[in-house]
């Protein structure tokens, strides 16, 4: 009986300290009150120039590209540190406020730009500083990386790609790079960052229509081509007036001489007078002529080789 109650004792004594040290911030609280905090700021002073100039800066950054407002700033900064207006450290914060304020102009002024038709007379100048400042200071790579893309492809546009769909069209039809420059067309067409781009509109409209155009034309030139070989296949008889039979003719003045001189061959370039010159109209009876061809160099050298077009 004397072992139990000490076991339970034991048991009650190990609850009992098990409690407090799981309750001790509670009777802590209770016993002494809420612990004060106490946050200590360091005082940083400003000089009135480091205010003027930050308010400055905000003001520049929300403005189109202005180089000659940046400098100016950039002046005057070097100059007040100079004057010792302000400390090196106001001076080193404030050139890079400046210098983000900066690239921020250049990217309002490509937003401006894409909404105003892809019209402005410093878009050279602009993607010139754009991709220097991405070049020299990787801070601004990332940030700028939109507009480099931008920039990109409004080049590849008006630059490349109207020469790209020429040669295409120049060359025998190839159904992959036919698909993939009508997908890439299309891709130009869903971005909502040319949508008022008068340049880039019109020349993917241009260059939309002369895929179309290339692709019409050569399905009407295999279709031509089908209906020469069913309808001008090179036919042989004797169609001369003989006073006699050909077999007669043939037996007195032997057979090679009556081919040479009184077969008559249907050939491409000799085409029945009754049967419409086929390529004088397409499938839907509008006129087509040979020289619709010509813009499409591999096809009309095709039809000259076959003497359908001269």
């Amino acid at each position: 009986m004397k072992k139990i109650i000490q076991v339970l004792a034991t048991f009650l004594v190990v609850i009992l300290i098990s409690g407090a040290f799981i309750l001790w911030p509670k009777i802590e609280t209770y016993l002494f009150g809420e612990e004060e905090e106490y946050i200590i700021i360091k005082d940083i002073t400003r000089s009135d120039t480091y205010t003027s100039y930050t308010d400055s800066i905000s003001i520049f950054s929300e403005r189109n590209w202005n180089k000659n407002r940046y400098e100016n700033i950039l002046m005057d900064l070097d100059a007040q540190k100079d004057g010792d207006l302000i400390n090196q450290n106001e001076y080193k914060e404030l050139l890079e406020l400046l210098e983000g304020a900066y690239t921020n102009t250049l990217k309002n002024s490509i937003s401006y730009w894409t909404k105003n038709r892809c019209i402005h007379d410093s878009i050279n100048i602009i993607e010139k500083e754009i991709f220097n400042l991405s070049d020299t200071n990787l801070t601004y790579k990332g940030y700028l990386e939109k507009e480099i893309e931008i920039l990109n492809t409004y080049n590849e546009i008006t630059k490349n790609h109207s020469n790209k769909i020429n040669y295409l069209i120049k060359q025998k039809f190839d159904t992959l790079k036919v698909k993939s420059y009508k997908s890439l067309i299309s891709k130009y067409k869903k971005n909502k960052q040319f949508n008022r781009c008068s340049k880039v509109i019109n020349i993917i409209k241009e260059s939309e229509g002369k895929i179309q155009n290339y692709e019409m034309y050569v399905k009407e030139y295999n279709d031509n081509i089908i209906y020469y070989i069913e309808n001008y296949k090179v036919v042989r008889g004797c169609n001369y007036q003989h006073s006699s039979t050909c077999n007669d003719y043939i037996e007195n003045y032997g057979k090679s001489n009556h081919e040479n001189y009184y077969f008559k061959s249907h050939t491409l370039d000799i085409l029945d007078d009754t049967n419409p010159y086929k390529f004088d109209y397409n499938s839907d009876g509008e006129p087509l002529s040979c020289y619709d061809f010509k813009n499409y160099t591999h096809y009309y050298n095709e039809l000259k080789t076959k003497k359908i077009c001269d």
